[in-house]
């Protein structure tokens, strides 16, 4: 049974067929920092959106920091995710100068929109207003 899996990728040019680094090559990632709306920040330092998309999915990676004005946070792409949550992890996610602590429910989310939500223990309300906020991360979501 195992040999049929190898044959149909070999047959059907997916799996185990062919060179690996031409399979994955999809083009160039597309620079959208200077596209992005970014929320949250009476000034910013550094924004660094980019993003690649392969069929329907949309990956990105992302790097924003400066000084807070608002207790929320969240960065615009250029497509409309499908209506079911996303979720990833910042590495690292700064709130007030500080790295946040609280594991799992510090993340980015996105859901039936182009904007990318950061949030502090389960809130997207949960930043200071004051002080240095920064994210770095990638993901990725399903578009319409």
């Amino acid at each position: 049974m195992s040999g049929l899996i190898g044959q149909v990728g070999a047959r059907s040019g997916v799996i185990g067929s062919g060179d690996a680094s031409t399979q994955l090559d999809y083009g160039k990632w597309t620079d959208y920092s200077g596209d992005t709306s970014v929320v949250g920040f009476s000034s910013i330092s550094n924004t660094e959106v980019h993003y690649k998309i392969i069929g329907k999915l949309l990956f990105f990676q992302f790097y924003i920091n400066g000084t807070s004005n608002a207790n929320n946070f969240n960065f615009s792409l250029p497509k409309t995710a499908v209506d079911e949550y996303f979720r990833g992890q910042c590495s690292p996610l700064y709130n007030n100068g500080s790295r946040t602590t609280n594991g799992q429910n510090d993340m980015w989310e996105i859901k039936n929109s182009a904007i990318v939500h950061f949030k502090i223990d389960d809130n997207v309300t949960g930043f200071t207003t004051s002080g240095s906020k920064l994210a770095l991360g990638l993901g990725w979501y399903q578009f319409t």
